[in-house]
């Protein structure tokens, strides 16, 4: 483990236990033998000629700050028995080193595997770490703990510090981190660099990567990880997050795991399914595309931008950005249309705003707000529809520059009022009503009985005037 000459002395305690000792202990003393402190084994077999020690049986070689155990372990030293080329651990094999960084901070690895080679500088110092079979690493560091499983596993130590500096995994495995930020990875191979001070810098991930960490789990053909930065880019010709059961794929996305939240700008598919219906949305999957997404799994709010389309049944949205809230509730903006079928008729909203809210049985159109249904139109700045119960429409009504048409008639006032299960539209405040032809109606409030295009007119306190065919009665 890199010991100094003072760490020369050789306990054999399992030899001298009745253990077969078929090299003289003494032919190995001679030397200071700078591998470790202990060296012990049931069965201990010196080749002068190769400098090879062989320990079988329980063998354990101990230093000052590592151990490695095994069912046999061979050791091969230099000429005048000072420092070790390598060691090599079969059998169930252990290795363990506890460590302080340059910056004095510890860091602990723990191994176990069915062979650890162990490969050191020439002063003796390990340098690489080769881990075949089973490898099941722990690596135990102040800011958290980070294992490995594969089947094969490289580790490259900083020889000054005898502390960890990166781990190759050769063979599918996984990553797990856990403390600050809890992630897990796997891959088909996969690089994670520590830094000097003895803590996970960075994992990159190729082939086949899977990921999932508090709040989400995805996959992709590439991961990078900067856990000093706390994001992870994935990529590749379909990358995806699954969020609350709620499935998002790019080409590319970037994730802040401890700021629960996660962006794309190149192209997205999504398809989201609310926790609860909304306004003519039911809690089934919905299908979006758009140009671009930024996510939070904090209030479950999802934000996609640039082109706009969502998809559930006969129900079509478009619009230049649209918000889902997983708990039911859809907002979009930037000039959105939205087309349906209500009441076997055709049904389309637009507006420069939608809101489809959860649970309060509304629909909120603003901004040149538009209704179309069956040859009917309704226009005004703000259009606000009222569902009952059982999703039927039940009323509408439309404030700022009103303006409704029905074939031959139309319609204009400052306040709306379409009390669509009777069937009736309220005209109030500068109202007026024109039918093609005929003449226009005025009055502070009046009412359309749309079945027979009947007007009533209610002048209240004012002057109320009928002007039929351009002449005034």
């Amino acid at each position: 483990d890199g010991a100094g000459p003072e760490e020369a002395g050789i306990h054999m305690a399992g030899a001298a236990a009745g253990g077969n000792r078929e090299q003289g202990g003494a032919a190995i003393g001679d030397g200071p033998l700078a591998v470790g402190r202990i060296v012990q084994a049931q069965v201990l077999r010196l080749n002068r000629k190769k400098s090879l020690l062989l320990l079988e049986k329980d063998a354990r070689v101990e230093g000052a700050a590592s151990a490695l155990k095994a069912g046999r372990i061979a050791l091969q030293l230099d000429a005048e028995f000072v420092h070790a080329a390598w060691s090599l651990a079969t059998g169930k094999a252990r290795f363990r080193s506890q460590r302080a960084a340059a910056d004095g901070r510890p860091q602990d690895i723990e191994i176990a595997a069915n062979r650890i080679l162990l490969k050191h500088e020439e002063q003796g110092r390990l340098r690489v770490i080769e881990v075949r079979g089973a490898a099941n690493l722990s690596v135990r560091s102040p800011q958290g703990t980070s294992r490995i499983r594969s089947d094969a596993v490289d580790l490259e130590l900083d020889p000054p510090t005898q502390t960890l500096r990166e781990a190759r995994m050769l063979a599918r495995g996984t990553l797990t981190r856990k403390g600050r930020e809890g992630l897990r990875v796997e891959s088909s191979s996969m690089k994670a660099r520590y830094d000097a001070a003895g803590e996970l810098a960075a994992v990159e991930a190729k082939g086949q990567c899977e990921f999932a960490s508090a709040d989400f789990k995805g996959s992709s053909s590439r991961l990078d990880y900067d856990a000093v930065a706390g994001t992870i880019a994935i990529a590749g010709k379909e990358a995806v997050i699954d969020r609350g059961g709620n499935r998002f794929a790019s080409s590319q996305f970037q994730l802040q795991p401890g700021r629960k939240t996660f962006s794309s700008e190149q192209g997205v598919k999504a398809t989201l399914v609310p926790k609860a219906k909304s306004v003519l949305l039911g809690a089934r999957p919905a299908f979006v595309t758009a140009a671009s997404l930024s996510a939070s799994a904090a209030g479950g709010v999802s934000r996609f931008q640039g082109d706009v389309r969502l998809f559930q049944d006969d129900l079509e949205l478009h619009a230049g950005e649209l918000t889902f809230q997983e708990g039911g509730g859809f907002s979009c903006r930037g000039g959105a249309r939205l087309a349906l079928v209500h009441d076997g008729q055709p049904l389309a909203l637009s507006g420069q705003a939608i809101d489809l809210a959860s649970g309060r049985g509304r629909v909120v159109i603003e901004g040149e707000a538009r209704l179309e249904q069956g040859g009917q139109a309704l226009a005004a700045r703000r259009i606000e529809l009222v569902f009952a119960a059982d999703d039927k429409l039940r009323d509408v009504f439309a404030s700022g520059a009103a303006s409704f048409r029905k074939e031959s008639l139309e319609g204009r006032c400052q306040s709306l009022h379409w009390k669509y299960s009777r069937q009736e539209v309220w005209f109030r405040d500068e109202a007026e009503l024109t039918r093609a032809g005929a003449g226009t109606t005025r009055g502070q409030e009046l009412v359309l009985a749309l079945a027979g295009d009947r007007i009533t007119v209610d002048g209240r306190d004012d002057r109320s005037r009928t002007t039929l065919g351009g002449g005034t009665p």
